[in-house]
């Protein structure tokens, strides 16, 4: 598979500096804040030592007089949504992975366009003119990254696979693991990917878990994680500006109901349920607001889904006095019926399973495991036994 990496560097200040909230010239750094610590998400490009989910305290020791800015991540969502739009025409087959980072299958696209030039400069132009991008091609997602980044031209690069010298010399910053581990490796004087790959995988496994299994095999150019193209949904989504700035609850439920009422007299007489709400505001600063609502089962009464927002509403503080108001619903599908079983004992655990799929499917990611002997004669207690989740 011939995968196209395309990295759109400094997304995010990118999107503050066309929306009006940043200039270009100005030192300033987005954060983020997860708990009671800030983070750096993206930052003005010449400010030299600064990396992104850096600890703002440290960012700032590096620049005292950087303007602190509060990152506006749905509103980067949003256009980083309107990209991937956009990188559908030049190939089907998109995948997102993060803010600014866009992988593109390219099997058989070369003969489409003519020329690999030709197809690079395709993606090139798929791509907003206000963002500045850097492209790379490589036979998996971590080879074409190097060669996006570590191109000597910033948006025509041709790359087949990547020497063995050249990897090796790589520093471990580029690897696509967390922050934290990004600073261990380099704590532990490991900064290239050749210091790294001379190391057996019991150490690696022992110090970082399986976050090391996979660190050992990108220092080896093995990359087994695999291409997830982008499934775009089917959703229906309705806004509007209030006359003046509300912060009444009152206000925001009946402007939530009037919206949610067009929505579905959108659906018709269809009958679709819906498993997703996703509720939005904008301040009268321009700050963002964004929250998730999941249903177990396809919601078809505007009276519970209001309940929901009502409780929402409540429990979560607005930034400040809001301007506008959205709402998009997704995932619609059509309610699901299925007869139980005559047994009791059956019913309970068909009951257990189904509530422990849907919770799944509300978070997005397995929260119930079990506990599943792997290796129970290793030396490495991470191999010895796995945690899977229970409905496998």
């Amino acid at each position: 598979m011939d995968i196209l990496c395309i990295l759109i560097p400094h997304f995010a200040f990118e999107c503050a500096v066309l929306t009006g909230k940043l200039c270009r010239e100005q030192k300033a750094g987005l954060v983020y804040s997860i708990d009671s610590q800030k983070y750096l998400l993206d930052y003005t490009p010449r400010l030299e030592g600064l990396k992104k989910d850096m600890p703002l305290g440290q960012a700032l020791s590096y620049h005292p007089d950087m303007q602190v800015m509060k990152a506006d991540i749905p509103e980067y969502n949003r256009m980083f949504e309107g990209v991937l739009d956009g990188l559908e025409y030049f190939s089907p087959f998109i995948e997102g992975n993060g803010i600014g980072e866009v992988y593109a299958d390219c099997s058989g696209l070369e003969k489409l366009y003519g020329s690999r030039a030709a197809l690079l400069e395709r993606a090139r132009m798929a791509v907003p003119e206000a963002f500045g991008i850097r492209l790379g091609l490589g036979k998996s997602k971590f080879e074409a990254r190097i060669a996006a980044l570590y191109a000597e031209d910033a948006t025509h690069y041709l790359s087949g696979r990547l020497s063995g010298d050249f990897f090796k010399k790589l520093p471990c910053s580029i690897l696509p693991v967390s922050f934290k581990c990004r600073q261990m490796l380099k704590a532990f004087g490991l900064d290239t990917l050749a210091k790294i790959a001379e190391l057996p995988l019991s150490q690696l496994q022992a110090q970082f878990g399986t976050e090391g299994q996979r660190i050992w095999e990108l220092c080896r150019g093995q990359d087994s994680s695999p291409f997830c193209p982008r499934v775009k949904q089917e959703c229906i989504e309705e806004n509007t500006s209030l006359f003046s700035p509300a912060v009444s609850l009152e206000v925001l439920l009946m402007t939530a109901e009037v919206l949610l009422g067009k929505a579905f007299a959108r659906l018709g007489e269809c009958r679709l349920g819906v498993r997703c709400i996703t509720l939005s505001t904008v301040g009268w600063r321009g700050e963002s607001w964004e929250q998730e609502i999941n249903f177990k089962e396809p919601a078809l009464n505007q009276t519970a889904i209001i309940r929901r927002v009502r409780q929402v509403l409540e429990n979560c503080q607005q930034p400040g006095p809001v301007e506008q108001v959205s709402l998009r619903l997704s995932r619609l599908s059509y309610p699901v019926g299925w007869q139980g079983s005559i047994f009791t004992e059956v019913r309970s655990g068909e009951k257990l399973v189904d509530n422990i799929r849907q919770m799944e499917m509300r978070f997005g990611t397995p929260k119930v495991f079990k506990v599943k002997e792997m290796e129970p004669w290793s030396r490495i207690p991470e191999r010895r036994y796995a945690l899977v989740p229970l409905n496998q």
